[in-house]
């Protein structure tokens, strides 16, 4: 995955910190043209085309570990739990 968040003053802020995450997780790239001084718009077809030609890093951003509780198991025991209520 690669993520383009929305930032700056019309924003909470969540949308970079989530990418973040992903990102350290190792599961996806943190894109932001105007970052930097070195990061612009014309660097996203390079990061692209550098993703096509290395199946390995697809592959490692695909088995990255993103959390540590199962997701769907732990929606599906509030669902029953608020049921029981």
């Amino acid at each position: 995955m690669v993520f383009i968040p929305l930032r700056g003053s019309g924003t909470r802020g969540d949308q970079v910190e989530n990418a973040r995450l992903f990102e350290k997780a190792g599961a996806g790239i943190c894109f932001m043209p105007g970052q930097d001084e070195k990061t612009s718009i014309g660097d996203f077809s390079g990061l692209i085309a550098s993703l096509a030609d290395d199946p390995q890093r697809r592959r490692a951003m695909e088995e990255a570990e993103i959390s540590t509780i199962n997701s769907a198991q732990y929606i599906s025991e509030e669902i029953v739990k608020s049921i029981k209520e």
